[in-house]
Order: C-alpha cells, then sequence, then structure tokens
C-alpha cells in the first residue's frame, strides 16, 4: 500500500469513529493541500481535523498550537490533529 493509501485508510478509519462518536457529517477534503483533511459538524461546533499517519505527540501538539492561530477568527471551529501511537489508534490534540 502506498503513502497516499495509507493516509486515506487512516482517514476513513477516523470518519467512521466520528461518526460513532455521533458526528451529525463528516466531510473529506480529499487531495487537499490545505489545513485540515476532515471537517465534522457535531452537536455544538465544527470541527476540523489534521490526521497525520506518523508523527509524535510533541509534533502533533506543535502543529495543533498553529492550527488553533489560524482558526482563531472562525466561530464555533475547533482544530485538532489526530495520529497514531503505540497505545492508541487515534490520538488526538
Amino acid at each position: 500500500m502506498n503513502t497516499s493509501a495509507k493516509g486515506r485508510a487512516y482517514e476513513n478509519a477516523f470518519k467512521a469513529e466520528l461518526y460513532r462518536r455521533g458526528a451529525r457529517l463528516v466531510m473529506r477534503a480529499a487531495g487537499s493541500k490545505g489545513p485540515f483533511d476532515l471537517l465534522a459538524i457535531e452537536a455544538d461546533a465544527v470541527c476540523a481535523y489534521q490526521l497525520k499517519s506518523r508523527t509524535t505527540c510533541s509534533a502533533a501538539h506543535a502543529l495543533a498550537v498553529k492550527l488553533i492561530q489560524l482558526v482563531g477568527t472562525w466561530p464555533n471551529c475547533l482544530p485538532y490533529v489526530v495520529h497514531p501511537t503505540s497505545e492508541e489508534k487515534f490520538c488526538v490534540h
């Protein structure tokens, strides 16, 4: 499986997880070079997710801080970075 296919599979798995957690709508930005891979409409906010299949928690946290600065003026939008760890499939920052 190539890198794109692995990333797409991880995005689709997290998309399914978001629906299991109660998201009302999840949209994937296929081939996007923008700041987010998935947008989820939840009960009280829009959540924007950047997924990384290979990164550390410290790097994910640093990226999450940058994304918070980017969407700081977007009303009711919460940015997150998601990556796998040895302990959990979806580590969310």
